[in-house]
């Protein structure tokens, strides 16, 4: 235990001369998984209770919708195999709520997905038509990037409109219960030099306020955060169930070239896993947890070999991986702050 505490003061001090503390992870316990996977598509999901959920599969018809028990040894299905025009097409996107409800939204024709409502023990409870390129829209097509079901019973999706073969953009909207869409949504950047978080920074780029892709995610106080990477920080813009933007902020990335992996907000904090993309090693691999009201920097988790392939949940104080080593598959936990 002693070796554990001086090597915590040392990561301490040496990110007070840098201004930033990071942190080892601290793993504190591992379940092995009941089952094997492979061909994970990226993110990964979870409930209130760190129930994991995932895609597995990347050939259309073969992809499952998958429920990992938080300890590992129980594994179920959404089954969407028999739904119409569907069972042969790969999800676009899916979402869970805390309490462990599934929405998928899968792609039925070049306009058209249907977003299915799971039940949280597996079963089909209802299916709504999505219609992307209703009438004010120029779109041929869109591609959807994020889905989410909203607490008022409204979807928000984004993605990217193509309105020719050169010609596409950012793509925004919410759509209400019967699949109608309601809102095209049109973000707004936070001032520059409103804080030294802000100032840390770029000033608006020619995509200010333009979310194409990214991850989105509901928090535990119902609204939703919507994140976008630029060339040095992450833009983060909140809006409530209606689709207004309440505010916008600013969490700068660990090293240039970073990617963000998975983002979660709970408890009044927003969690980022970062990977760097600047060559081999961990020494740049993060996650960062800033304040879901200011955007400021708070602490940073060292993520490394042990941590395996990511981070799949963050919830409730902790932080769980998923490691899909052949023959040693298991989910790692973590008690983070």
């Amino acid at each position: 235990m002693a070796w554990r505490v001086m090597i915590a003061m040392m990561w301490a001090l040496g990110a007070a001369a840098s201004g930033q503390v990071t942190l080892p992870i601290e793993v504190s316990h591992t379940y092995p998984l009941a089952a094997p996977f492979d061909q994970l598509v990226l993110p990964l999901k979870c409930d209130a209770d760190r129930n994991l959920y995932g895609r597995f599969g990347i050939v259309p018809g073969t992809t499952s919708l998958v429920k990992i028990a938080a300890d590992g040894h129980a594994v179920s299905k959404f089954d969407y195999s028999q739904v119409p025009k569907v069972e042969r097409n790969m999800l676009a996107d899916f979402f869970v709520t805390r309490d462990g409800e599934v929405y998928a939204l899968a792609q039925t024709s070049s306009d058209s997905y249907l977003a299915l409502q799971f039940s949280n023990d597996g079963a089909l409870r209802r299916k709504t038509e999505i219609r992307t390129t209703t009438a004010g829209t120029l779109a041929q097509f869109v591609t959807v990037a994020q889905f989410v079901a909203l607490p008022n019973g409204n979807f928000f999706i984004s993605g990217t409109a193509h309105i020719d073969r050169q010609t596409s953009s950012p793509f925004a909207s919410i759509y209400n219960a019967e699949g109608k869409r309601v809102r095209e949504i049109k973000f707004r950047d936070a001032p520059v030099g409103k804080s030294q978080l802000h100032r840390a920074a770029k000033p608006r780029t020619p995509d200010a306020g333009k979310v194409a892709w990214g991850l989105a995610t509901l928090g535990d106080d119902q609204n939703l955060y919507i994140m976008q990477a630029r060339s040095s920080a992450v833009m983060i813009y909140v809006l409530n169930a209606d689709g207004r933007q309440i505010r916008t902020l600013t969490v700068p990335l660990p090293v240039e070239k970073s990617s963000a992996l998975y983002f979660a907000v709970e408890n009044g904090r927003v969690a980022i896993a970062f990977a760097s993309n600047d060559g081999p090693g961990f020494e740049n691999d993060k996650l960062r947890i800033a304040d879901s009201r200011s955007g400021k920097l708070m602490v940073d988790y060292q993520m490394g070999p042990e941590t395996g392939d990511g981070l799949a949940c963050y919830a409730n104080g902790k932080a769980s991986f998923l490691s899909l080593i052949p023959d040693n598959e298991k989910i790692i936990e973590a008690e983070v702050r």
